[in-house]
């Protein structure tokens, strides 16, 4: 409730000060809001897959265990292993991407907002040089 308060009157206050800034700013937190629910959703089915993948190499495993006597009997040691081996690596590959995935969007996020502050910082030097807002409310704008 305290953070929708401080977004809630904080934004009504940006609005005060320079609606038009203040539309490019929300358009930009839009976009990173828009940017962090596709990874987002993106994360939450690959990290699915990849319980998934690892509950079948556990299965795999409980398996041969199991039939451990008669694995050893009919020489299927090493057939068993690399079922298993197999299993896992499909759930490394799943992790592997996992991780590109979080280097990308950490990647993709921190460039649109650097993009965003700068943008932001340009726009402000434009209004202050154009006398649209004095610089104390152009400074509040930006350090708020």
């Amino acid at each position: 409730a305290r953070q929708f308060a401080q977004f809630l009157f904080g934004s009504i206050y940006l609005l005060k000060i320079s609606p038009t800034l203040a539309a490019w700013t929300f358009g930009g937190i839009a976009i990173v809001a828009w940017v962090s629910a596709v990874y987002g959703a993106f994360n939450r089915d690959l990290a699915e897959k990849v319980q998934d993948t690892f509950a079948d190499a556990t299965a795999v495993a409980e398996t041969s265990l199991s039939m451990s006597e008669t694995v050893r009997a009919f020489n299927g040691v090493q057939v068993e292993s690399d079922k298993f081996e197999t299993a896992q690596a499909k759930a490394l590959e799943l992790e592997e991407v996992q991780a590109w995935g979080y280097g990308t969007h950490k990647f993709v996020s921190d460039t649109l907002q650097s993009i965003m502050q700068g943008a932001l910082l340009l726009g402000c030097w434009q209004m202050g040089r154009a006398a649209k807002l004095p610089a104390a409310e152009l400074t509040t704008f930006v350090f708020y």
